[in-house]
């Protein structure tokens, strides 16, 4: 049984010719495999997984390197502080809409008289 912390040592390896935050990625499937937040993860490195979450692990690292967005890996993401089920259905919420949010968020604040906001075109809606 391998420990976190050397099974997120195997997976950041792996995984930086997909991504620049490696760590990050590790981070977020350990959590997802053991049920556990990202928190908890990196607070407990000596924990041991059991062989199956680390047959999971791997799993879900082949479908990473093969090109599948954890989004989908994962089957949530998170936008402006919520989480949100996600599928090859839907896009996946991008950091850069965020942005957007808060731009319409402070025009409506700025303009208390216009209660209306139109989401057209921007994917999933």
């Amino acid at each position: 049984m391998a420990t976190i912390e050397q099974v997120l040592q195997e997976v950041s390896a792996r995984l930086r010719k997909q991504t620049g935050t490696p760590a990050l990625e590790a981070r977020l499937l350990a959590a997802h495999v053991t049920g556990k937040t990202t928190s908890w993860v990196a607070a407990h490195p000596e924990h041991r997984l059991d062989q199956e979450q680390t047959q999971q692990i791997e799993r879900l690292v082949r479908r990473y390197e093969e090109g599948e967005p954890l989004p989908y890996i994962l089957g949530h993401w998170e936008f402006y502080g919520l989480d949100f089920l996600v599928n090859p259905s839907v896009l996946i919420p991008r950091p850069e809409t965020e942005l957007l949010v808060e731009s319409a968020l402070r025009w409506l604040k700025e303009h208390p008289d216009r209660h209306t906001a139109v989401d057209a075109g921007t994917g999933s809606g």
